[in-house]
């Protein structure tokens, strides 16, 4: 499953979307829309990979796991 989530300057998180990454055979290969949420100035979209399990938890436990992600993601870049 993908997240793509939008994070404020100090790395907080101001909504979040997430979708399946199943694409039927007859869809491979062909243009789709690029949905999800729109930053506004000085916020950041970061996309990320999250098992399929995160879909099922309620919104409190899929931020802290989302908010985990992205410090972790964060501290690899040096930021």
């Amino acid at each position: 499953m993908e997240a793509r989530v939008v994070i404020d300057r100090k790395g907080k998180i101001v909504s979040a979307v997430y979708r399946s990454k199943a694409v039927t055979p007859e869809l491979e290969g062909r243009p789709m829309p690029n949905m999800g949420p729109v930053p506004e100035k000085g916020q950041t979209v970061v996309e990320l990979a999250v098992p399929d399990e995160y879909a099922l938890y309620p919104v409190v436990e899929l931020e802290e796991r989302l908010a985990a992600d992205i410090e972790t993601r964060m501290a690899k870049r040096g930021k």
